[in-house]
C-alpha cells in the first residue's frame, strides 16, 4: 500500500493497493495525503470487497512510514487484521523497497 502523488498544481493523491498474485491494482482517490483520507478511502474499498473480502483478497499489507499510515488502529481495523485475517507490516525506514512489488 502507497500513495502517489499527481502534478502539484492539481493536488491530487491516490491510494494504491496492489493484490500481488493477479498483479491487479487497485487505486481510490484520496481527498488529501492525510491519515484521515486514507482511513477513508480503506473504508470505500471495504464496503465494496465486505467485511470478510478485505481478508480473502489481501493476506498482508506492507506500507512505509509515511505520516499518511500513521493511524495503525484506523488501518488495522479496516483491513481487519487478526488471526487467519490480513496482517498488516510497516517497512524499515527508509525501505518502501521492502514491499518488493
Amino acid at each position: 500500500m502507497d500513495t502517489v502523488e499527481g502534478a502539484r498544481e492539481d493536488g491530487a493523491c491516490l491510494l494504491t493497493l496492489l493484490h500481488r498474485p493477479s498483479r491487479l491494482q487497485l487505486a481510490p482517490p484520496l481527498a488529501a495525503k492525510d491519515a484521515e483520507s486514507v482511513a477513508a478511502a480503506l473504508g470505500g474499498v471495504r464496503s465494496v470487497l465486505g467485511a470478510g473480502g478485505m481478508g480473502r483478497v489481501f493476506r498482508a499489507v506492507l506500507t512505509d512510514n509515511g505520516p499518511e499510515f500513521s493511524d495503525e488502529g484506523a488501518i488495522a481495523g479496516l483491513i481487519g487484521e487478526g488471526p487467519g485475517e490480513t496482517r498488516l507490516f510497516y517497512c524499515d525506514s527508509g525501505r518502501s523497497d521492502q514491499k518488493g512489488a
